[in-house]
Order: C-alpha cells, then structure tokens, then sequence
C-alpha cells in the first residue's frame, strides 16, 4: 500500500483515478480548494496548490491532474524537499507535442522538459489525448449532443479532416494504477488508442447513432488560429474549476 496524493482529484478524471487506487488498496488523499471528496472514504485537503507547505512529506506518490506552468511544479517540489518520493506522476497533454495548440501546449511542454533534465525525481509523464466519460464537467460530447437536440448547426474547424483519438476516463485510470503498481519511473506515455476518427467523421457517426441531422458550419478561419482559441477557451475554464 502506498500513500497517495492526488492534487486537483475531486472529479471526473481525478475521481476516478482516486476511487480505483482505493479500491486497489492505497490510501488515497485529495487536495483542491473545495476541500470536497470524490467519496466518502477518501482524505482530503483544503488548500489552493499555490499555498502547498511541507504537510506534503508524507506521501509517497503524487499525481499531479492540473499543473499549467513550471512554476507551479517547483512550487510542489520545494514543499517536498528533503522527502524521497517514489513517483511524480504528472498529466501533461498531447498537446505538448504540437505548437498549434498556442500557450497552453507550450506550457505543458516547458513542464516536461524541466522535469526531464532539470530534477532528479522520479518522474512519469502522460499525456491523453480527448478523455471521455460519463460526468465529463468540459462537455466534450454534450456540443454535438446539444447542437442536434436543439436544430442547431455544428461549427467545425475548416475541412474537419484532421484526425482525433478518444480515451475512456477509466482507461486513463486504469493506465495510472499500472504505473503505480509496476513502480514505473521516468517514462513519458501517450494515452490513446489505435483507433482515429476525423470530427467530420465523429459527427456523421453520431448522426446514425442518433437518426437525426442538423447543419455543420465550417469556419473560414486558419485551423491553427481557431484551434488556439478554443484551447485558451478550455485552459480558463479548468483553471476557474480547481
């Protein structure tokens, strides 16, 4: 059994992450600054992460759901001088890897090349891609739902040809338990799967699942522009959440 940390774990992905390394046996606490549980039998901490003082020593292993700039990471890591860790497991993003994703993939990042080669912790580095779920507060699928509910035309980015994969949130958290239990150190994974599907695509699927059409509007905007906008968008939103 290992004492886990989970900052920023109260729902949605962290929920489940939290729930299923508690039913595998660890024992598990939250910080947020709701100081709310994802259930009932879980610990928790009330406090902004920007305030983490060295109450932290004594977890062995941190899942880090919502760290957005370097600084936020070495503000984690000074509070845990002088305590070995045994994992830090961060969730980056694939946006990481393109630059059309603007601040908040350049961000992620900056996180994992300072963790890489400016710390001597034992990191891990994963980076989903679209997570999906029941409970999803971004609303990932409720866009396209609500959209054909209403009669409402579907704006898409230019042509919507460019290939996306989905993840389940219990996929996510099962890839984290195997990284725990196989004590997996200083590794960066992307958390996918085979499967590819273009929005176009996605939309026309849904639209058989469904039986009912609406319009889709594309827009004339750069790809790389709007992708940007909307990413900043998401960024304000998570950031407003935690």
């Amino acid at each position: 059994m290992s004492k886990i940390l989970i900052i920023g774990g109260n729902r949605f992905v962290g929920k489940e992450i939290a729930k299923k390394l508690y039913d595998t046996g660890h024992e598990v606490t939250v910080l947020n600054r709701s100081g709310t549980k994802p259930f009932s039998e879980c610990n928790v901490i009330r406090m902004n992460r920007k305030d983490l003082t060295k109450k932290l020593v004594s977890q062995e292993i941190i899942i880090d759901m919502c760290a957005y700039n370097t600084n936020q990471v070495k503000s984690l890591l000074k509070s845990l001088k002088g305590h070995k860790l045994k994992q830090y497991i961060i969730i980056s993003s694939i946006a990481s890897e393109y630059p059309f994703f603007g601040e908040y993939g350049k961000n992620k990042a900056e996180i994992e090349t300072f963790l890489r080669f400016e710390t001597n912790i034992p990191w891990v580095i994963l980076r989903p891609t679209y997570i999906i779920g029941k409970n999803d507060p971004h609303k990932r699928l409720d866009y396209f739902l609500d959209c054909i509910k209403n009669g409402k035309s579907i704006v898409v980015d230019k042509l919507g040809s460019e290939k996306i994969s989905f993840v389940f949130v219990e996929d996510v958290a099962q890839v984290i338990y195997k990284v725990i239990s196989r004590k997996i150190i200083n590794k960066t994974y992307n958390v996918c799967n085979d499967d590819q599907v273009s929005i176009v695509e996605f939309i026309d699927l849904i639209f058989k699942i469904i039986g009912k059409k609406t319009g889709i509007r594309h827009t004339r905007k750069d790809g790389a522009i709007f992708i940007q906008e909307v990413n900043l968008i998401f960024q304000k939103k998570i950031l407003m959440e935690f």
